[in-house]
């Protein structure tokens, strides 16, 4: 009696993940068929966390289009090249601006360098950083948070979502891939609503006459 209850029960809890899932995958398809109709960049990133976090424990962070030299991070401009999500934990951006000038930044060399949608947990896992190049991990747990998830899109933007949990065991491999599409939604959705900005290109060195 006890092995079928247990069958039973885990068999019940099979099915509350799969509804669940279909739930959210629902959620994520609505999204995108919707997202033309989002006419602020802070409406795409609330939208979308408003889908995410009702069904996991993973808020957005914000979005960011890559800087034209990929250690030129200490470039890029809160309204302009960053979109933070309304409720992104308060002062975290202002302290990642202050101490991160000039310091190599694991999560994003990796995002630029391999296109792969990971977790910070996974990025430290590869990367081993050490001493001052654990800062941004150190920050975020100031701030409340523990993990998170980075989805390059196209070569050209960065969608960021954070957790207070550990996500290795929350995200499964069905879930990153709809999470991963529905980022390239809104990064295609940003790149529309974000003003064109001349100054990434910035100027090319002459020599004088002299």
């Amino acid at each position: 009696m006890t092995r079928l209850g247990f069958d039973g029960n885990a068999t019940v809890h099979r099915a509350r993940l799969t509804d669940g899932f279909a739930d959210f995958q629902a959620s994520l398809i609505d999204y995108s068929s919707r997202i033309e109709r989002l006419g602020s960049p802070g409406d795409v990133l609330n939208d979308l966390h408003a889908i995410t976090t009702a069904s996991l424990p993973l808020s957005v962070l914000g979005a960011a289009r890559f800087p034209l030299k990929s250690s030129d991070w200490d470039s890029v401009q809160l309204g302009k090249s960053v979109f933070l999500q309304s409720e992104t934990p308060e002062g975290w951006w202002e302290d990642y601006r202050a101490h991160g000038q000039g310091k190599f930044r694991p999560i994003l060399f990796l995002a630029q360098t391999s296109m792969a949608s990971l977790t910070w947990t996974e990025v430290r896992r590869i990367l081993e950083p050490i001493g001052a190049d654990q800062w941004s991990y150190e920050l975020a747990l100031k701030h409340g948070m523990r993990d998170g998830l980075t989805c390059p899109v196209g070569g050209r933007w960065l969608v960021a979502f954070w957790s207070r949990r550990n996500l290795s065991n929350v995200l499964t491999q069905p879930m990153r891939i709809m999470i991963l599409a529905a980022a390239s939604f809104a990064a295609l959705r940003l790149e529309q609503l974000a003003a064109p900005d001349p100054d990434r290109i910035g100027t090319r060195s002459r020599l004088t006459a002299r």
